[in-house]
């Protein structure tokens, strides 16, 4: 009876209210917080600090550091091992490769292996204990209590083993069971209370730290804020409320976005290059299906006037531009558009977001892990119309980069420390994946996986797509948007490709014809989220995505 109450707490509707508090801003830039007796911080060269009416460094060099209401502090050194600071030192707890740490107190401490399974430790052992799960996140209470996220979905530790729901937060954040904090997507803070979710914060915050009330947190570009209620008096300066955006001319955002597209490299691997959207419709058929028939509506040089008369969906049809019979799956990098949407959407921070985006004619079939085996499919991912995209955040006053968001497969991660992208001549350098073109910082495999089921996302040097002169600019904020000619085809409120075929076991089948089905079987569960997730929203045009003019 008890864990159905639980469940009936973690999916309460939420309730969405005025800010019942104030984040206060302390001085101080930092890549990431931790609350406890007294919050500990590191900066973006990882340097370690504890807040005492003001920053305190001490020695060491830490990527991480947690800490916990009756003053336990760990942390995670460069070479993935855990620490505890204990007499003014820190000692090593175990020889053993920790990628994240999460303290609720000296008896509960939990972490993240380099092999991405939750790990729990032993204070009497002194040795690191797994648990079969793979996880991206942990937080610990100071009771206890565990909340442990994983793609797609989250657990939580209670009773003495691991139950598994449906979350609707990227991070679930506890001070003990009774004390559930979360982040959403789109950075609003919210607070489990009698029941309901309530929202508390605006969409400031990007990474947010609890401890017996003490909550501190930091914002998208590093700066640090407190929370301030009747039980938690903030000696803080600052009240973080909305500003005035710096204006730009038109000018400026142009010099902007010359300064700071991306140079994409392809895969060596990858045949389905980008083209511009001009390119691809001078190509192709418009095809109507209605009905379950399919006609062609319109054929070069005709398609474009047509595709660009559809400005809003009809009842009862689909129109999609076909790529059957035509060789315009392989693009054309040396013309293609790069194209660009400027957003200023956080009226809490001065900055702006440039989209850069890229258009695939063919996104191509996927490489899946399946039990740490490489294993290249037929069907599984292929689709027509592929649009992927990053964003480059700026600062409105110092126009320098604060963060990189590169998108992959309906997702994607931001990227604040700028060391661990490479730059060519002040241009960031975008890897985009074989066949899906999903975006990333680094040469490998970069393996997307969920118990050892899921995406390889093979990335090299291949052909360089360099968009010098094939920038256009085709949406912005309002002070700006009488300056901007939007392309016709913006509106096409259709997927820029065939209907994608749905999921089902005989789909599967074909897509491994390698694999024996009784293995396909075993992994149906986690290979049917891939599927639904892979093949959905990339065909959709930009400015029908949410994150045209919403959070990332």
């Amino acid at each position: 009876m008890k864990n159905i109450l639980w469940f009936v707490v973690l999916f309460a509707s939420f309730i969405f209210a005025d800010d019942i508090s104030n984040l206060q801003r302390v001085s101080g830039k930092f890549k990431q917080v931790s609350s406890g007796k007294t919050a500990w911080s590191v900066d973006y060269k990882n340097h370690v600090y504890y807040w005492a009416d003001k920053w305190v460094r001490v020695k060491g060099s830490f990527v991480q550091v947690a800490t916990s209401a009756d003053n336990t502090v760990c942390a995670i050194s460069e070479d993935n091992r855990a620490y505890r600071w204990r007499n003014k030192k820190w000692h090593i707890m175990a020889d053993y490769e920790v990628i994240f740490i999460a303290v609720g107190s000296k008896k509960h401490i939990w972490g993240i292996s380099a092999q991405n399974t939750i790990i729990e430790w032993d204070p009497l052992q002194k040795l690191w204990i797994e648990h079969p799960i793979e996880v991206s996140s942990v937080s610990v209470g100071r009771d206890g209590f565990v909340w442990a996220s994983a793609p797609n979905n989250s657990s939580f530790f209670t009773n003495g083993q691991w139950q598994r729901s449906r979350a609707d937060f990227r991070d679930i954040i506890v001070d003990d069971m009774s004390n559930l904090w979360a982040l959403d997507v789109e950075n609003n803070v919210f607070r489990l209370q009698n029941g309901s979710w309530v929202q508390v914060f605006p969409p400031a915050l990007s990474q947010l730290s609890v401890s017996n009330g003490k909550v501190w947190g930091i914002s998208s570009c590093g700066k640090i804020y407190r929370f301030e209620s009747p039980v938690f008096a903030s000696e803080s300066e600052e009240l973080l409320q909305p500003i005035e955006q710096t204006s730009w001319s038109w000018q400026e955002l142009n010099d902007v976005v010359d300064r700071y597209f991306p140079y994409v490299y392809m895969s060596s691997e990858d045949r389905f290059h980008p083209s511009s959207v001009e390119w691809l419709l001078d190509r192709v058929s418009l095809v109507k299906k209605q009905s379950g028939e399919e006609v062609i509506v319109a054929k070069p040089p005709h398609t474009k006037e047509e595709v660009y008369k559809i400005k809003s969906p009809q009842k009862g049809a689909l129109y999609y531009p076909s790529i059957k019979g035509t060789e315009a799956k392989r693009g054309d990098i040396h013309t293609a558009t790069m194209y660009v949407n400027a957003k200023r959407i956080n009226a809490y921070q001065d900055y702006t977001d440039i989209q850069y985006w890229f258009f695939y004619p063919y996104n191509g079939s996927g490489t899946l892990v399946i039990f740490g085996e490489i294993v290249p499919v037929s069907l599984f991912g292929a689709h027509e119309g592929d649009w992927e995209h990053i964003t480059v955040r700026v600062d409105n006053v110092t126009r320098d980069v604060q963060a990189i968001y590169f998108s992959q497969h309906g997702g994607g991660e931001w990227i604040f420390d700028l060391s661990k992208i490479k730059w060519k001549n002040g241009h960031p350098i975008v890897y985009s994946s074989k066949h899906g073109h999903a975006s990333y910082p680094k040469i490998g495999l970069n393996k997307d996986a969920f118990l050892n089921v899921g995406l390889v996302n093979k990335t090299d040097k291949g052909p360089l797509w360099d968009a010098t002169g094939q920038l256009k600019i085709i949406g912005t904020w309002d002070e700006l948007q009488s300056y901007v000619s939007p392309p016709q085809w913006l509106d096409f409120p259709y997927d820029w490709g065939m209907p994608r075929l749905p999921y089902s076991k005989e789909l599967l089948y074909k897509s491994f014809p390698t694999l024996p089905r009784w293995t396909i079987d075993l992994v149906a569960p986690v290979l049917k989220e891939m599927w639904n997730t892979i093949v959905t929203g990339g065909p959709a045009g930009p400015k029908q995505k949410g994150s045209w003019d919403g959070p990332e």
